[in-house]
């Protein structure tokens, strides 16, 4: 910052919390590790992921990122107007520890990875580490700002995304993780022209803060397209199998749903995302559309790499103290080639509510995401796609009430209610889903 002029420096305290788990991946570690501080040992985020969430977010608003966090391009290299710090969680973070599968999506199998550092592979199944739900993490930033600038308002216009929602934290985002809600911000001014305060900012001594949370909480939430709700409740049991119970003795269940922190029964935003994406590719090549369309929904990865736009939340099923009383359902291994049993197990299925939360991002044509995302929701409504395992056995149907649809940036709304004695029905005065469904048929620009 050599170079740089400023006359005031704005300091804002930000503390949130999650709302989800959040992944902030170890460095040349395995799969299960998350970030610890190199000298306290606890987990932390990292101040360049927490810059780069942000810059990210006031890039699909239209903020000049480039005068805001600099830009180093030879000639054309600009100073960053901002400093970041770690965001920090303190000594009683809670974690939780998931099992994952790793899938080759060319053959819908189970796939394998290299291990680092050998040419071994390893399993398909793998675990992974992530900090809980309901954790607090605060952290700091600076804005050194002169009085002839707009960069305050650039700046808080890019924090309104954590207000609303739109910011999300560390890895695997599309799959419901790292979302977080905004506990405060405050905000304090050193005006570099006045001797005592010049003094205090040197010194490094506290200046008056003000909260400025509701201020931000209050600004229209940009970068979003359209929230979509599914609302209905579980058929029969649902499970997604999670680690081993710790539980022992005669009536311990031999697997059980997975479940967070809380010991909520639990969705996993990534088990959803697996799902849908698999129908909406099968509705995609049914239909001979370019499944190019797929990679610009979900992402894509490699040289050419590139950002979905659709993002999943987690689920919580029913509520915990309900799912404990289900009764855990009895059944037999059978040896496939003599008929044989080769022993009983029991399961602990989760049944209940659930309310399906999904994001489309205002990029990549998102009219044709919600286009396909409304039809593989529809499958799913009339007992064509399952959650979870088991679906031969009738588990994972979804009993569906009603799809609601926002366009965030209309601010219209549609619904499809499904309603076993009087008759389905669809209520869009706004034709959200009219329009949108268009994109599959050519009745519409795909840029849009």
């Amino acid at each position: 910052m050599a170079g740089l002029k400023y006359d005031s420096v704005y300091r804002y305290d930000i503390s949130v919390k999650t709302d989800g788990p959040l992944r902030i991946g170890g460095i040349d570690t395995d799969d299960e590790s998350v970030l610890v501080h190199p000298i306290d040992g606890y987990p932390y985020v990292q101040a360049s992921s927490i810059a780069g969430a942000i810059r990210n977010y006031g890039e699909k608003i239209n903020i000049n990122t480039n005068e805001l966090f600099g830009q180093a391009m030879g000639e054309n290299a600009v100073d960053s107007r901002i400093r970041v710090f770690d965001g920090i969680f303190g000594d009683s973070v809670k974690m939780e520890l998931r099992p994952h599968v790793r899938i080759n999506r060319k053959t819908g199998s189970a796939s394998f990875a290299t291990v680092k550092g050998t040419d071994k592979k390893s399993g398909q199944k793998f675990n992974t580490e992530y900090i809980g739900v309901g954790q607090t993490f605060v952290f700091s930033m600076y804005l050194y700002d002169d009085s002839t600038s707009s960069l305050k308002d650039d700046l808080e216009k890019c924090l309104s995304g954590i207000a609303s929602g739109s910011i999300r934290f560390g890895g695997e985002k599309s799959c419901g993780a790292g979302v977080v809600v905004l506990n405060y911000v405050n905000r304090c001014k050193y005006n570099l022209r006045d001797e005592k305060e010049l003094k205090a900012w040197l010194n490094e001594k506290e200046c008056n803060k003000d909260d400025i949370t509701n201020e931000l909480i209050q600004k229209e939430p940009k970068g979003m397209a359209y929230n979509i709700v599914l609302i209905g409740k579980t058929e029969g049991g649902i499970q997604i199998k999670g680690l081993a119970e710790n539980e022992f003795g005669e009536d311990a269940a031999d697997s059980s749903s997975i479940k967070n922190i809380n010991g909520d029964y639990i969705i996993p935003g990534s088990s959803l995302k697996g799902t849908i994406r698999s129908r909406m590719e099968m509705i995609a090549e049914y239909m001979e559309l370019d499944l190019n369309v797929i990679d610009d929904i979900f992402g894509k990865v490699g040289d050419d790499g590139h950002a979905g736009n659709i993002y999943f939340k987690e689920t919580i099923i029913g509520d915990a103290e309900s799912v404990e009383r289900i009764p855990r359902k009895h059944r037999l291994h059978i040896d496939k080639f003599t008929g044989g049993v080769i022993n009983p197990f029991q399961e602990q299925n989760a049944a209940g509510n659930i309310s399906i939360e999904i994001d489309v991002v205002d990029r990549n044509n998102p009219k044709r995401t919600l286009a396909l995302l409304i039809m593989a929701l529809r499958d799913m409504a009339n007992g064509l796609v399952s959650l979870g395992n088991g679906y031969a056995n009738g588990k994972g149907i979804v009993d569906v009430s009603r799809i609601e649809i926002v366009d965030v940036n209309a601010e219209k709304k549609a619904s499809i209610i499904y309603d076993k004695n009087s008759g389905n029905k669809i209520d869009d005065e706004g034709k959200i889903i009219n329009n949108v469904l268009k994109t599959l048929k050519g009745g519409e620009s795909h840029n849009e």
